[in-house]
């Protein structure tokens, strides 16, 4: 779900309103409350990393944002909760989502998100 703080993201790195930080920095966590409009941090917060960027053609040249991080989880743990902020810690949320993915001791949890664009008159 995207946002409140998350709408506000979008409007400022489209107007180039402000100097709005890109939400590259993926968070997983254990809590199972539902997403809200209003939701500012994740109920249970494990971890947060910096992701990568990169452009991918999709339709056209260039039209597609692809951002993943790469989580590395020592003990088993169920993740429940994702989102994407614009800080490595704090930082204003761009979305919350429930998932239910087990992971198993000494596995990777990758996250990510593809964005693309696509204009029609």
């Amino acid at each position: 779900m995207l946002v409140n703080a998350g709408k506000t993201i979008v409007a400022n790195l489209l107007g180039n309103l402000s100097s709005q930080a890109a939400p590259i920095y993926f968070a997983y966590g254990t809590g199972t409350t539902a997403p809200t409009e209003n939701d500012t941090t994740l109920v249970s917060e494990v971890a947060r990393k910096a992701a990568l960027v990169y452009y991918e053609s999709v339709l056209d040249p260039n039209d597609t944002i692809y951002i993943f991080a790469v989580f590395d989880i020592d003990t088993a743990t169920t993740v429940r909760e994702i989102a994407c902020f614009d800080a490595g810690t704090g930082g204003n949320m761009l979305f919350r989502e429930l998932k239910t993915v087990s992971c198993s001791a000494n596995s990777e949890l990758q996250l990510g998100m593809r964005i693309t664009s696509k204009i029609t008159t």
